[in-house]
This record gives structure tokens, C-alpha cells and sequence, in this order.
């Protein structure tokens, strides 16, 4: 075990309490599942980078890096900085066996069960001005009917990714196609193009489909 954390580096660790217990519980029959954590890791800025553009890079959504460099207003070449563990997005038991793929260029969502492709649909991402962050998550949470209140909208089968901003109370996720003031249906000829304030859309057949299969702990990787 102690050869296996050599081979993973200081960027990542296993946890050994956890990864002897699954051994354990393996000897007696069961499947051993042991998962890799993540450490914060340091930056070394680069020209032309910039904190957006590095938390990008890394697949971690920019207030989580402005968070852990508190004071940083601006950066400069050769200046280091926190990049903050992506287990911070990953903060459920991971669910075996199934996987959410989103395809930010393609506006595609991709559905995998035992790592065979189970459905491929067209979707929509957000805007240039309000994104879908690439990076890996999970499926944190289900709600019937969401409601975004910056956007007066209601999102049918709410299923909830990643928190845009840490701590914060409103989360970015799949949904069906919105109304607004109780009747306007929104985006349903847009599947395809981004739309979005940061959400993932899909038609509402294909959402109602998503949200009976994804329980709480579905890793989540959103492609840029």
C-alpha cells in the first residue's frame, strides 16, 4: 500500500484506514473499491494566465482558487499559487459503474452504465457570460421543480452538479426545458446551441430518463 501512495505522488493520496478496510471486506467476498484523493497543489503563473483562465485549466470553477489565495488581486509571471483539491467538488461516496459525460464544444451529453454507452442527446450549455464550468463532479441532489430566482425560472427534474461559487446556496445542474411566469417554456427549439446561465439542458423526455437512473454520488465530467 505504502508502494502505491509512492506511485500516486504529493498531488494525490489514498486514504489507508479506508483502502484496509475495503481489502478486508473484499477477503470476505465483496468488490474492493479504494479511491484516490486529491491535495492542493501549487501554480507557478505563467504569461498571459490569469485566474480564470488557470482554474479552467485545472476543472475547477475560478471563486474556489480566488478563495484559497485570499489577498491575490492580481498575479504575475513566476508568482505561486493554490490550486485547491478537486475533491472539494467531489464530496458524496462515487456511485460504481455509472458516468455522466458533457461535451461543452459538441453540446452533447453522454450517459455510460458498466462503461458501455447507454444514451447519447443533444443538449445546451451556458453562455459566454454565465458558463458551464468544465471539471469533474457529481449528482449532489434532486428536486421535482428548482427555482432560480436570478432568473425567474422553473427547472423541471432539477438534478444538482456543482456549487459555481463555494459555500454558496445555488447550484449549476441538469434540467428540462424552464417556464417562466407560470406558462412560458423556454429554449425548446435550442437544444444544441448555449443557452444556459450555467445549467445543462435536455429535452424534458431525456432529463425525466437521467434523473430515474443518476442517484446522489454519479461522477459528473464536464468536458470544455
Amino acid at each position: 500500500m505504502n508502494t502505491r501512495q509512492t506511485e500516486l505522488g504529493a498531488a494525490r493520496r489514498i486514504d489507508l484506514d479506508a483502502a484496509v478496510a475495503a481489502v478486508v471486506n473484499a477477503a470476505a467476498g465483496s468488490a474492493a473499491t479504494i479511491r484516490v484523493y486529491h491535495n492542493d497543489t501549487q501554480h507557478t503563473v505563467q504569461p498571459g494566465e490569469s485566474i480564470i483562465s488557470i482554474a479552467w485549466d485545472y476543472g475547477i470553477p475560478y471563486p474556489y482558487v480566488q478563495a484559497a489565495n485570499p489577498g491575490v488581486d492580481s498575479l504575475s509571471v513566476g508568482q505561486s499559487i493554490t490550486i485547491p483539491s478537486q475533491d472539494a467538488l467531489l464530496p458524496l461516496p462515487v456511485v460504481a459503474g455509472k458516468r455522466i459525460v458533457v461535451s461543452i464544444p459538441e453540446q452533447r451529453v453522454r450517459v455510460y452504465e458498466n462503461g458501455a454507452l447507454k444514451w447519447d442527446w443533444s443538449a445546451s450549455t451556458g453562455i459566454n457570460s454565465s458558463p458551464t464550468w468544465a471539471g469533474v463532479y457529481q449528482i449532489l441532489s434532486h428536486e421535482p421543480n428548482a427555482y432560480a430566482s436570478n432568473w425567474d425560472l422553473w427547472m423541471p427534474d432539477f438534478l444538482g452538479v456543482y456549487h459555481p461559487i463555494p459555500n454558496a446556496d445555488f447550484v449549476n445542474g441538469f434540467h428540462g426545458f424552464p417556464t417562466r411566469g407560470g406558462s412560458q417554456l423556454l429554449w425548446t427549439n435550442s437544444l444544441g446551441t448555449r443557452v444556459t446561465y450555467g445549467c445543462i439542458l435536455l429535452s424534458n423526455d431525456n432529463i425525466a430518463q437521467l434523473y430515474a437512473w443518476a442517484e446522489e454520488g454519479v461522477v459528473v465530467e464536464i468536458q470544455g
